[in-house]
């Protein structure tokens, strides 16, 4: 058997099933329909890391949390969306604290080998929002920014050093990639995490406190004989 690529998880809408703002699916077409091969399933789960985190926007009018975005953001065509906000701007932090993380976890049904993919849109707006965004995984990986400058993105990417912005107020235009990491797993994975952060207690009371980050395509190489 030959192992197959699946280059476009959530790409082609139709095989991504959001169920609900905290879980979806995406099954890639059976190889050979209903022969031996057998198709590859991810499953993607986004829980609450504290008490004061809600998915989708503060006013409670609009939730992508897990949607595909239609369009390119960060040179990404029709990325996952991760949408929260905190649900008290007076509980916001400056620091790293879990009462304003949520963690989004994806798990394949068997293990998968040349799993890559970005995170896009890691950005900052005054009196708004501060990205803050770590992946974590039980298989090693490696990751770039595309842009490491003293202005660009700061952080490792680990809990305790995670991507963010060089300062309170450094918006991405969409069309932009310098608020982009790649991350790339080096040996056989089965499921990673997406730590993700408001590292703010800066607010305003006429902004609508919610921050997005996007997840572009997996690319990745699967055994359809396993």
């Amino acid at each position: 058997c030959i192992s197959s690529a699946a280059s476009d998880v959530y790409k082609r809408q139709t095989k991504y099933k959001r169920t609900s703002a905290t879980s979806a699916t995406y099954t890639t077409a059976d190889p050979d329909g209903t022969g031996p091969m057998r198709p590859l399933t991810l499953t993607v789960k986004n829980t609450f890391q504290g008490s004061n985190i809600r998915f989708g926007n503060q006013s409670g009018t609009a939730n992508t949390n897990l949607a595909v975005q239609s369009g390119i953001i960060g040179g990404a065509p029709n990325p996952l969306s991760l949408h929260q906000s905190p649900l008290k701007n007076s509980a916001k932090s400056d620091s790293r604290v879990d009462e304003n993380k949520t963690v989004t976890t994806f798990t394949f049904d068997r293990p998968v080998t040349s799993l890559t993919f970005s995170i896009t849109d890691i950005d900052s707006t005054r009196s708004d929002f501060m990205d803050a965004v770590a992946v974590t995984s039980a298989t090693a990986f490696t990751s770039s920014k595309a842009d490491s400058s003293s202005s660009g993105l700061q952080g490792v990417g680990t809990v305790a050093d995670p991507w963010r912005p060089s300062s309170p107020n450094n918006p991405v235009d969409n069309s932009a990639t310098n608020g982009n990491v790649t991350v790339r797993f080096t040996s056989q994975v089965t499921s990673f995490q997406i730590h993700y952060w408001n590292q703010t207690a800066a607010s305003s009371a006429s902004i609508d406190g919610d921050q997005k980050i996007f997840i572009s395509n997996l690319s990745l190489t699967y055994n359809a004989c396993a």
